[in-house]
């Protein structure tokens, strides 16, 4: 008969890896939710609230020059949105949103600003900035 003597690893030798991965995951979701500045709401509002992009684009589709330069431009998605910028007010009243928009013949940004009003949303301000050649196209601006 053989006496061998078994030596058991440590708690710690056996689960290190379970650990750090556990820790390390932890931090990063302590970060991503800390870091976004409250992104995670905007975004949830912006993509409930896709009336508020498509009025702004047919808006733009109505102006000579984005339909000269861009040509028509497409219906956002949803990727569209979490591709670009949003940023509400504290009370949701208020929007400022950078989206991409794509026409048949070149892309822009289009930048929007506007207020919540009981019918809906009215715009403050909606322009398109052109990469190439270099050109901002004001759609509306109130003061």
């Amino acid at each position: 008969m053989d006496n061998e003597i078994l030596i058991e690893k440590s708690w710690w030798q056996r689960y290190w890896k379970w650990v750090m991965t556990g820790g390390l995951a932890m931090i990063f979701a302590v970060a991503l939710f800390s870091g976004t500045d409250n992104q995670l709401g905007n975004f949830a509002k912006a993509y409930a609230d896709m009336p508020l992009f498509d009025k702004a684009i047919a808006e733009a589709n109505a102006n000579d020059r984005v339909e000269e330069v861009l040509g028509k431009l497409q219906p956002i998605d949803k990727m569209t949105i979490a591709e670009g910028n949003v940023n509400y007010t504290e009370d949701g009243k208020t929007v400022s949103s950078t989206i991409t928009v794509k026409g048949e013949k070149a892309k822009a940004k289009m930048d929007i600003e506007a207020n919540k009003r009981e019918a809906g949303w009215e715009y403050t301000a909606i322009n398109i900035r052109i990469k190439d050649p270099k050109e901002e196209i004001v759609i509306l601006k109130k003061q």
